[in-house]
């Protein structure tokens, strides 16, 4: 049994629901009162017509449906009852509607770089309905699970949830990703299939931008596309030709950058249309900046891409700046520029990279001022929330700490820290848009020729 689970899951190891059944089904036969009030009574569970079913729906009939997927819960039910020695304690068919259950009310335990870690399931979160423009998220800080607010929530709004990538490029693919619960979504993105840059127009967190690393709110407010290049029809098209292509995860350079070209011609009309934020090319060019970063030739082209994605691209994706996924990227940058501040210093930026304006560009920004700036971002962003555990704050408090440390820089510290306190002091304000913001813009600003350059059709 071990062996057919391995099979159908595809791994060395039991699949993370069969390990989460087995506990519920553990604790069942411990008495433990709150997992039997959450997923159906002891006597249920053995298979009893009068037990209590639990407060957690599970979408039996749903799931019927399709009958491989009902197979397949049936391998991992018994897999789990027998992985757990309960045979003679258990009825299949209830420990396989059970599996229903934490199917469709967890949450995937999500580590920012490893991807999913493990389940969490509470049956108050679980209550939430969803929406592809929610008002809240729940982000993980170790083993407990924090409910944030996405934008300003007056008393008696509905808080909703995503269930799914939020930053799925439009209606077809998030219904195809909500096939699990059984439901059609009719929030405002899905009902009039609104792409990326129409819901962050009508988004009540755009505003909140104006303290990120993209503060230009009439940009978000009015992008500068053109629609008339591309109509909605050819979007899905290129999308769908786009998930053709081999992956790139574990391939070498030389064949991501065979693969990069190839997604670069077919998205040429996202290009065009300047619509940058528009899945697959916004993919396309994160992927290929990750390539650039372990790459000893091209490493310093990594932080343009990274700039262009930061700025172009993701606050129209995600719009609440403070969100897990933004406050990483600007961490990444920061990264990025410790590395190039030291390839300037020592003089051999120039070596490594033959565009003239992206050396110059690091040449004349103080790019320790920068660093600085982007991780006081960082922490008024994330660092007065509850997931002070998160190890990407963590490391942004740490290098905070480093150049806190540097000589002969009590200026530039002093000013930052004003800014800090009061992003609209007047003279800290121009002091951060001039030393942060403007040299960020510009890197960004060299994404789309570098990019070209690379991947056009001249290579």
């Amino acid at each position: 049994m071990f062996g057919r689970v391995q099979q159908r899951a595809g791994k060395d190891w039991l699949p993370t629901p069969v390990r989460a059944l087995a506990q519920v089904l553990i604790r069942l036969k411990a008495g433990d009162q709150a997992v039997a009030e959450t997923f159906g009574s002891l006597a249920w569970a053995k298979g009893a017509s009068d037990g209590e079913r639990g407060i957690l729906d599970g979408n039996v009939e749903g799931f019927k449906k399709h009958d491989q997927v009902w197979k397949d819960f049936e391998i991992q039910a018994t897999g789990a009852v027998v992985y757990a020695g309960l045979e003679n304690d258990f009825s299949i068919p209830r420990a396989r509607e059970i599996l229903c259950k934490i199917q469709t009310n967890a949450f995937n335990r999500l580590d920012p770089d490893a991807g999913m870690t493990g389940i969490y399931l509470d049956p108050v979160l679980a209550m939430a309905n969803h929406s592809c423009m929610p008002s809240a998220f729940v982000s993980f800080d170790q083993r407990n699970a924090v409910l944030r607010a996405w934008r300003d929530i007056k008393e008696g709004d509905e808080i909703t949830i995503c269930y799914v990538d939020v930053t799925l490029p439009n209606k077809a693919a998030r219904q195809e990703a909500l096939k699990l619960y059984h439901f059609e979504c009719r929030c405002p993105r899905c009902k009039d299939d609104l792409d990326v840059y129409q819901a962050c127009q009508i988004d009540p967190a755009l505003p909140l931008n104006s303290l990120s690393i993209q503060p230009d709110l009439e940009k978000l407010r009015n992008p500068p596309i053109d629609r008339s290049k591309v109509s909605k029809e050819q979007l899905d098209a290129i999308y769908e030709a786009w998930k053709t292509l081999p992956t790139t995860e574990g391939r070498s350079e030389a064949e991501h950058m065979k693969i990069a070209r190839k997604r670069w011609e077919i998205c040429k009309p996202l290009v065009e249309a300047r619509m940058w934020a528009i899945e697959p090319l916004t993919t396309t060019i994160m992927q290929l900046a990750v390539c650039w970063q372990l790459s000893f030739k091209m490493v310093v082209y990594a932080l343009p891409l990274l700039c262009f994605v930061s700025t172009e691209c993701d606050p129209f994706k995600v719009v609440t700046p403070f969100l897990p996924w933004r406050i990483k990227g600007i961490v990444t940058i920061v990264q990025m520029l410790a590395l190039t501040a030291e390839l300037t210093a020592s003089g051999a930026l120039a070596r490594r990279c033959d565009h003239e304006g992206l050396v110059g560009t690091l040449a004349t920004a103080d790019q320790v001022t920068m660093c600085e700036g982007l991780l006081r971002l960082v922490m008024k962003q994330g660092g007065d929330s509850n997931t002070g555990g998160w190890h990407v704050l963590k490391q942004a408090k740490a290098m905070l700490e480093d150049i806190e440390k540097l000589p002969g820089r009590e200026t530039e510290t002093a000013m930052l820290r004003v800014w800090e306190k009061d992003p609209e002091d007047p003279e800290a304000s121009a002091f951060f848009h001039d030393q942060v913001i403007k040299p960020i813009t510009t890197l960004a600003s060299l994404a789309p020729e570098i990019l070209e350059d690379k991947l056009g059709s001249k290579k």
